[in-house]
């Protein structure tokens, strides 16, 4: 909910957005059962207000929402929508099991089953999506402070989905990328998803004070 989630952001320091209508906003599904979330880039050339707005309202090919959560280049956290999103698509039975136990060691298993094939499962009513506002042209890597805006607001979810939960330990082992859940994806390009659940887990090891200096300076 909209206040849960004001809760573990304002607990984090995460600095966000809450667009209009983001409570109700939600694609034609619904949620099976939320196993972890999804680190994307968005691939458009484009300003964070552009990028926001095909967000929110998708394209020719697909409608939106195309994910709950979107990375600004400063490091700032849209809030797009809290139902389920067409952001993740169909991916591997064998990576949703190993992220739910969260059973694997620094990667999930290899994708095998994908978008499109006999057998694939669609992702959209397991995982949270954050898409990142880069990925190709002048705007091919991702910003620093957007790399950590990310990995906290992440954070700041795990944390309260931990709280609200109490069957079992929620860690940075929920977090995968696109590309490892479905075959040919790039995204997010650049990120060693291995790196990123480091990032992650030192945050929740680390407590809130530790992990809002991280995100504003770096330093650990």
């Amino acid at each position: 909910t909209r206040p849960q989630i004001a809760a573990t952001f304002a607990k984090w320091g995460v600095p966000h957005y809450f667009t209009p209508g983001c409570e109700t906003r939600k694609n034609k599904g619904s949620w099976v059962d939320v196993v972890g979330l999804m680190f994307h880039h968005t691939a458009m050339d484009a300003s964070d207000a552009v990028n926001l707005r095909v967000l929110i309202h998708g394209h020719s090919s697909l409608p939106g929402p195309l994910s709950q959560f979107g990375e600004r280049d400063n490091g700032v956290t849209d809030v797009i929508a809290l139902g389920p999103a067409n952001h993740a698509g169909g991916g591997d039975l064998d990576v949703l099991n190993a992220v739910r136990k969260e059973s694997y060691a620094a990667y999930p298993p290899k994708t095998d089953k994908t978008h499109g094939q006999s057998g694939a499962v669609n992702g959209n009513g397991y995982f949270y999506g954050w898409e990142v506002y880069y990925g190709i042209g002048s705007d091919k890597t991702i910003d620093a402070i957007q790399y950590r805006g990310t990995v906290l607001s992440m954070v700041a979810v795990i944390d309260k989905l931990d709280e609200l939960d109490g069957s079992a330990k929620w860690t940075a082992k929920s977090i995968i990328g696109h590309k490892e859940w479905q075959r040919g994806k790039p995204d997010p390009a650049g990120v060693d998803m291995a790196q990123a659940r480091a990032d992650a887990q030192w945050c929740l090891d680390s407590g809130p004070a530790a992990a809002k200096r991280w995100h504003l300076t770096g330093s650990k």
